[in-house]
């Protein structure tokens, strides 16, 4: 289990999304009066409009189908070019278009598909101007291929380093830079998502006992050696299924998969790993188990404050009778 696997930004998503789409709108709007004063007289010039008309209906009603949109730009660029001199058709470079709004819009291999399947029909009109002889039409349509592959190229690079860069921002967002833990906001992002899941589990707070002595008496730089001791001994007592997280200051976090009664296992290999580092310092543990103890992130971390408070009083109790 990972509590970084975040959900995606709906909301700047979909502003992309939404610019995609205007740009599409816009961009068939601007060249349809062009491309009516130059194909007018073809025969298949309403082939065109009908396939304008399909493109311009799919983009205003958001169809959700990725292929839709990218098999009717195809008939729509292929029908364009065809309808205004083919390998000469100033309308060439359109092709070029799906490549960054579709590269854009969805993940990062959509502009390599989409340049896929626009190159194929490319490759056809070379061969055919090839076959007659239309050396400048070889050349120009070679040229937007060249083109179109630096393109899909540089979308993917780019937008693969602009995820990388963003995944190790957020990554270092929700981790506890001293301990190398994940932090408060991971904890109470993760816990919302088991609850919403209805996934059970069971907290366990840990707060160091005599921290602030062992500070003053040692220094803070002790007391920071201290509390990645702490933190790696919570790593390495606990099941991979489970985390650990600093909570702030001297008190972590616990989270185990499943309502655990029986806990004292845990609680002795934390506690005899942590009398191996220094006889100076203990720990408390508070628990609340989800959903018996709460069914709230609130009323789960109150509980298991609760019963660390209790359990930090009864020790402090003991200590002052000893005395």
């Amino acid at each position: 289990m990972n509590p970084l696997k975040y959900k995606e930004d709906l909301h700047i998503y979909n502003d992309i999304k939404k610019e995609v789409r205007s740009m599409r709108i816009i961009t068939a709007l601007f060249f349809a009066v062009p491309y009516i004063l130059l194909a007018k007289d073809n025969r298949y010039f309403y082939l065109t409009l009908l396939f304008g008309f399909i493109f311009l209906l799919v983009q205003v009603l958001k169809v959700k189908s990725p292929w839709i949109p990218v098999v009717l730009t195809l008939l729509l660029n292929v029908s364009i070019v065809a309808t205004t001199g083919i390998q000469r058709s100033p309308f060439m470079f359109l092709f070029l278009l799906p490549v960054i709004t579709h590269g854009i819009e969805r993940e990062l291999n959509w502009a390599l598909r989409v340049a896929f399947i626009n190159v194929v029909f490319l490759v056809i009109f070379e061969i055919y101007s090839a076959i007659t002889g239309d050396f400048f039409g070889v050349g120009y349509i070679s040229s937007v291929i060249v083109l179109m592959y630096y393109l899909s190229k540089i979308i993917v690079e780019a937008q693969g380093s602009i995820l990388s860069y963003a995944t190790d921002m957020k990554e270092k967002a929700y981790l506890d830079p001293l301990t190398g833990l994940y932090n408060r906001r991971a904890l109470e992002e993760y816990i919302n998502s088991m609850i919403l899941n209805k996934v059970p589990f069971t907290l366990v707070m840990c707060d160091l006992d005599e921290f602030k002595r062992y500070n003053d008496t040692y220094g803070h730089q002790a007391g920071d050696m201290m509390l990645k001791k702490f933190a790696d001994i919570l790593k390495t007592s606990i099941r991979s299924s489970d985390l650990s997280f600093r909570y702030g200051g001297d008190e972590f976090v616990i989270l185990l998969l499943g309502e655990l009664e029986n806990l004292t296992p845990l609680y002795d290999r934390i506690k005899n790993k942590l009398k191996e580092q220094s006889n100076d310092i203990g720990v408390s543990f508070g628990v609340a188990i989800f959903p018996k103890d709460g069914k709230s992130l609130d009323r789960i971390i109150s509980i298991a404050d609760n019963s660390l408070y209790e359990k930090k009083k009864s020790l402090n109790n003991r200590n002052i009778s000893s005395f």
